[in-house]
């Protein structure tokens, strides 16, 4: 789906840095800016402290694409009850399409499509173009 998008002209890409879905979609566009220097890379995390319970290699994993990456916003600096939700704002905010992997209507990524579709943004579900 991100070659799709390239190939259409989109070159920013905002990523929420949640381990999974979201750091895989990272390493990816990570990987294709090495072959376009236009790809840009902006992680919209909620908290500094994001993945201070993580094992460490996904630590390893979160910190190296942060480090390579071209921005880094902060919703808080310590997690809070609401720094979750302010992140995943951000991220329709400030995007045109959201690309997500969605399966249930329940947690983060049903909130946040939820939010995308209140606000007019084009929804690619993963889950619903490989029949989950």
């Amino acid at each position: 789906m991100t070659d799709i998008l390239i190939d259409s002209g989109i070159t920013h890409f905002l990523c929420g840095g949640a381990h999974g879905f979201d750091l895989l979609a990272a390493e990816y566009i990570l990987k294709k800016r090495k072959e376009n220097q236009n790809i840009k890379l902006s992680m919209y995390l909620p908290c500094r402290d994001q993945a201070a319970y993580w094992p460490s290699k996904r630590k390893n994993i979160y910190r190296s694409v942060i480090d390579a990456s071209d921005e880094v916003f902060y919703s808080a600096d310590k997690y809070d009850v609401f720094c979750m939700h302010a992140r995943n704002r951000a991220l329709i905010d400030n995007s045109d399409i959201l690309v997500c992997y969605l399966v249930d209507d329940t947690g983060g990524t049903a909130y946040t499509r939820n939010y995308a579709e209140e606000k007019g943004k084009r929804i690619i579900n993963l889950a619903d173009l490989i029949g989950e």
